[in-house]
């Protein structure tokens, strides 16, 4: 089954989508201008993420030329200095309001075509209002195209998507790991070790990697006075834009102990639930659950049988180790070498030496977010 989309279906479906994400708490204000659903936010934070993930899109100028919207990747913020907070460029352009628009073309066209389509009916008039209700912003606008077609029709684009359930479930307490390769496209655990980076303000809610090395230009959280009470501690996401049955066939295939052995490295299974999302899709199926969202919203659709995660559970402790090594992979560059009893110089950058990750595997996990609390906050 193929899911087509027209462009008012798709353009609407967003702003559904984050039209909920907003109600749900997170920071962004959601508006449709002239048919065309524009998200801002002034919280550095969310607009960083928000940027990385539309750094893939092709981006659209004010004479929708192609263009790559220049962004900051965080090895650039990162990498070149030793106290990330002086970084003033990168700390001021996050701090500024930034809007991002939507447009979408539904028909398979060369690029030169759609875009000629785009600017004279959806992005003229978008733009004419813009200004007329914001005033010349066009240096913190963003105009993101976000249509994949085919000969057969189009959808939205699988990063678009992912953007989507991201800031839904970082929202919702859970840590989201993208990038899985060819396993999946999204994993999500919501693991005690999470209440611990709450407990020390590295996180508000849930969290992608990047959050705890944003804290550093950006600092330190205020602690969220509510508990999350998620029905699914862990899920295994593959996204679609359009066939629902390559992501089913795709989850069938990876969901086993023997396939996740590249993963989690040991004979496991800690994935609760095996989910599809792709936009507006309403189908019931037998065995693996349907995350969507349209105009009225994000909607989680369960199978009528067992997951076929369920099937397949093993080992579910596994999920806290992994998240554990994945926060300690993210930071250990950001430690300084004066921790390590064999490296006396300072280096923030490239992979530590194999002799300091012997001696870094030493060390516990309370050790390596102490010394990272106490490098840049205290």
């Amino acid at each position: 089954m193929n899911i087509y989309l027209s462009t008012e279906e798709s353009l609407n479906a967003l702003y559904g989508a984050f039209s909920q994400l907003q109600k749900e708490g997170l920071p962004i204000e959601t508006y449709m201008i002239e048919n065309i659903p524009l998200i801002s936010s002034s919280n550095p934070k969310i607009n960083y993420i928000i940027s990385e993930f539309l750094s893939g899109c092709i981006q659209i100028n004010t004479t929708l030329s192609i263009k790559i919207r220049n962004h900051f990747h965080w090895v650039d913020i990162f990498g070149k200095i030793k106290r990330l907070t002086n970084d003033e460029e990168i700390k001021n352009f996050f701090n500024n309001r930034i809007y991002f628009a939507f447009f979408y073309y539904d028909k398979h066209h060369t690029i030169e075509h759609s875009n000629s389509k785009i600017k004279k009916e959806q992005y003229q008039p978008f733009l004419k209002r813009f200004r007329r209700e914001y005033g010349e912003q066009e240096g913190n606008l963003w105009a993101v195209r976000t249509d994949n077609t085919t000969t057969k029709g189009g959808s939205i684009a699988e990063g678009i998507t992912q953007l989507i359930f991201t800031l839904y479930f970082r929202n919702r307490g859970y840590i989201v790991r993208g990038d899985i390769g060819k396993m999946m496209d999204m994993a999500i655990f919501d693991v005690p070790l999470l209440d611990k980076l709450r407990e020390m303000y590295f996180i508000e809610k849930g969290m992608v990697p990047i959050d705890l090395l944003l804290n550093i230009p950006y600092g330190l959280v205020r602690k969220y006075s509510k508990t999350f009470n998620n029905r699914y501690k862990s899920l295994a996401i593959e996204i679609e834009s359009y066939s629902l049955k390559e992501g089913m066939k795709q989850l069938r295939e990876w969901i086993r102990p023997l396939k996740l052995n590249d993963i989690f490295h040991e004979y496991a299974q800690p994935f609760e639930r095996a989910v599809v999302a792709i936009p507006k899709c309403y189908e019931e199926e037998k065995d693996i659950d349907i995350l969507t969202y349209d105009e009225d919203g994000i909607q989680y659709i369960e199978c009528s049988e067992s997951n076929i995660a369920e099937k397949e559970i093993i080992n579910q402790e596994v999920s806290q180790e992994y998240v554990k090594n994945l926060i300690v992979q993210t930071i250990y560059d950001f430690l300084p070498a004066k921790h390590f009893k064999y490296v006396s110089e300072c280096s923030l950058l490239g992979d530590l030496s194999p002799n300091i990750r012997k001696e870094m595997e030493k060390k516990t996990l309370d050790d390596i977010l102490s010394i990272f609390k106490e490098t840049y906050f205290e």
